[in-house]
């Protein structure tokens, strides 16, 4: 037990005595070798960079489809709008009806059918700008398909001259960036393509199944007619739905109450808590 006491003693003063060690020293930063300015030059030798031999070519058969006949069938599968329209508190209750109840009944029966009518305006908006952006990418693929044709025969004219010992007057390097930049537009607008047949068949209740893509046949021209600005205006505020239903909701009794602060929530949620 001594024993132990004294190599304890022993340890604490050696502990006690110690002197504080240095931190090991840092190493020194890395030197990295100088070297002159080089070029950036990515090896491409793998890749397959020839341009292709034929222009694409699109589908040959399409489903025809007019601009009247796109802004109908949206209007016909806009999400939600039949529903507010068959809603069942647009009815007043059989039994026991009130004229207040038969009021309120009313109301929510124009507020619901003016934003089954918003909801029908935005499908056949979103419906019209996808089917002339689709009139677009298919003109654009054509003129685009007609220019790599054009430059294709020009590369293989000035190819098939080197080969015979003429000077590369065309600059055959230069025709062939641009066939394939041509290509990678080519490819582009076919995969845009494909997303707004995609989003139009969403829009107005194709079948998903069938993947003959849609042909947009309205005639694309410029109209000599000025449209009357003042008239359109005047027509806009009287038949605008959402217009409309501010108005049900200002006449009523107690300006629209719950289904008031509904729509107010709807445009802002700011606006919810404040008084209809």
């Amino acid at each position: 037990m001594a024993r132990l006491g004294v190599l304890l003693m022993v340890g604490l003063l050696a502990g006690c005595c110690s002197l504080p060690q240095a931190s090991p020293p840092r190493p020194a930063p890395a030197q990295l070798p100088v070297v002159p300015r080089g070029t950036v030059q990515p090896d491409v030798s793998a890749a397959n960079l020839a341009p292709a031999t034929l222009s694409p070519a699109r589908p040959a058969k399409y489903r025809q489809l007019t601009a009247a006949e796109c802004r109908a069938l949206a209007v016909q599968n806009a999400a939600l709008a039949d529903d507010l329209d068959n809603h069942p508190d647009n009815e007043p209750p059989h039994s026991h009806p009130t004229k207040k109840r038969a009021q309120e009944a009313q109301t929510s029966k124009w507020v619901r059918g003016y934003a089954a009518d918003e909801i029908r305006n935005r499908s056949a908006g979103d419906a019209l700008e996808a089917y002339f952006r689709l009139a677009a990418a298919e003109g654009q693929f054509d003129l685009v398909a007609s220019a790599h044709a054009v430059l294709r025969t020009q590369l293989l004219a000035a190819e098939k001259a080197i080969k015979v010992g003429a000077a590369d007057r065309a600059d055959v390097e230069r025709l062939r960036r641009q066939l394939l930049e041509l290509e990678s537009q080519l490819a582009k607008l076919e995969a845009g393509i494909a997303g707004l047949n995609a989003g139009l068949a969403g829009l107005l209740g194709l079948d998903p199944s069938d993947q003959t893509p849609i042909w947009p046949a309205d005639p694309l021209r410029v109209g000599a007619d000025v449209p009357d600005a003042e008239q359109a205006v005047q027509i806009a505020k009287r038949c605008r739905p959402d217009l409309n239903l501010l108005r049900v909701l200002s006449a009523g009794d107690n300006y629209g109450g719950q289904m008031a602060k509904a729509v107010v929530t709807g445009i802002n949620p700011l606006l919810g808590p404040t008084a209809p």
